[in-house]
């Protein structure tokens, strides 16, 4: 009898110091309080409302003002000769051309382009008649020159080729150029419009909204972390020890060892849901638009192949416990406070497809169609904060960023009742497509000159981006 407790007794060592860890498929389930009875929540006693002022705003637009005072520039020559450079011998771009100056000057006509005498005229004078240029003024006191201006006065015997120009009044030259890189960033550089003021009048509005759900989110957020805190009362110190107990079975240098400890920090912020507070409980966030959800950003500390071959993901069962909180008592708040999340939410996804379309791009739209966009905001903005919506809280799942939280698992979350809303974001998006226009140019700087033929005079000179030019039947902006 003592030879076979000794043959068991020398096993067990054996077992312990060889390595093995727990065999996974007979750990024991983790436990489960069991569930929370009803939950009583008040009613606020008025309805959500709140009131926002129109601000003015446009989409951004790179590019300087050079275009539009091109348009400005042809409309004082009612006759008009185009000369296109070397880099602009395409049918299609000339056509462009002519579009071009008919948006911008209905009244200008068009007498001559690429007259062969002309184009000798330039070769003798350069291939666009410059007034001014850069050129090498000297060195500094390290040895590397630098630019300075030069001016270069136009000879004006152009006056006797004035045959070859068929009458015209104003020769325009266009070619496509290759700036340097300090000239093409302050190109970029120069952006027109914006929508910073209304975005932030949006979220002054749900500023609004935040403060009169406190009350709300409050008796969620209690209901949750005290439910939460239960059920983790009955698992938490069970997965610990369990965790403790594999820990003392492996090599403390072992991928294993590392999967244990990583897993003893991650539910280590957990801890004071043993106590009097639950600061990582399911909660409802007003930010995501009436979001139920479990703030899990901590979980990457857990290497991904650590689940395997350990029995138990520690993550995944701790979301659950989380998900199964958030359905019990998600069950139980009064449907209509979704319909007044649901007005964040709608103030939320006006912002998110304001902030795309308002960023800096090289687009182009119309005065006409930006006009019927404003319109169509203030439409939705009134119609999100004055009209009644119905709602309720349904299941959800996936992940997502709430500002100020970080990553959060979703459980559950405010829709409104019907497709009200969806339909209201398809027609703003709708509304909002004619807005960029021309969004998708080869985006290339054009060098653009206007040159009086009764003087010769330079009267105009540019580089601008090819969308500010040639974009439908728009004029330069």
């Amino acid at each position: 009898m003592m030879r076979l407790q000794l043959i068991i007794l020398t096993g067990c060592l054996v077992a312990a110091c060889s390595g093995t860890r727990p065999n996974p498929s007979v750990l024991a389930s983790t436990p489960k309080a069991a569930d929370s009875q009803t939950q009583k929540f008040e009613e606020p006693g008025e309805d959500l409302n709140f009131s926002m002022k129109q601000t003015d705003w446009s989409p951004a637009v790179i590019g300087g003002d050079g275009a539009a005072m091109l348009t400005e520039a042809l409309q004082k020559k009612t006759s008009l000769m185009i000369l296109t450079g070397p880099r602009l011998q395409d049918e299609i771009l000339e056509d462009s051309i002519f579009q071009m100056v008919k948006a911008a000057s209905p009244e200008t006509q068009i007498v001559a382009r690429n007259r062969g005498v002309l184009d000798e005229l330039l070769l003798e004078r350069g291939e666009i008649p410059y007034r001014e240029t850069w050129e090498v003024g000297g060195q500094d006191v390290l040895g590397r020159p630098y630019l300075i201006p030069q001016k270069h006065p136009l000879k004006t015997d152009w006056l006797s080729k004035k045959k070859a120009l068929k009458g015209a009044e104003a020769i325009l030259v266009m070619d496509f150029v290759t700036p340097d890189e300090r000239k093409l960033r302050e190109m970029r550089n120069q952006v027109r419009g914006g929508c910073s003021d209304l975005l932030l009048e949006l979220e002054r509005g749900k500023g609004q909204a935040a403060t009169y759900f406190d009350a709300i989110v409050q008796q969620v957020n209690e209901a949750l972390a005290a439910e939460f805190s239960r059920q983790m009362e009955a698992a938490l110190p069970f997965w610990k020890k369990e965790l403790a107990d594999g820990l003392a079975m492996v090599e403390p240098s072992s991928q294993d060892a590392r999967c244990y400890k990583a897993y003893q920090k991650f539910l280590s912020n957990y801890d004071d849901c043993l106590g009097d507070s639950c600061a990582r409980a399911p909660a409802l966030y007003v930010e995501g638009g009436g979001v139920l959800g479990m703030e899990m950003s901590d979980a990457v500390i857990v290497p991904n192949n650590c689940p395997e071959g350990m029995g138990r993901n520690y993550v995944d069962e701790l979301t659950a416990i989380g998900e199964r909180v958030t359905k019990n008592i998600m069950a139980e708040i009064p449907s209509s406070w979704a319909g007044e999340f649901s007005k964040v939410k709608m103030l939320s996804s006006l912002g998110e497809s304001l902030e795309e379309l308002c960023a800096p791009a090289h687009r182009r739209y119309s005065a006409d169609d930006l006009e019927l966009a404003k319109q169509a905001v203030n439409a939705f903005i009134e119609q999100a904060v004055s009209q009644k919506q119905d709602g309720e809280f349904s299941a959800a799942d996936g992940m997502e960023r709430i500002a100020g939280v970080g990553g959060v698992a979703v459980f559950g979350r405010a829709k409104p009742k019907g497709e009200q809303m969806n339909l209201m974001i398809k027609q703003l998006q709708g509304i909002f497509a004619p807005l960029n226009k021309c969004r998708d140019s080869k985006r290339r700087p054009v060098q653009v000159v206007l040159v009086d033929v009764g003087t010769s005079e330079v009267y105009f000179s540019a580089i601008v981006f090819e969308e500010q030019l040639f974009c439908e039947n728009l004029p330069p902006q």
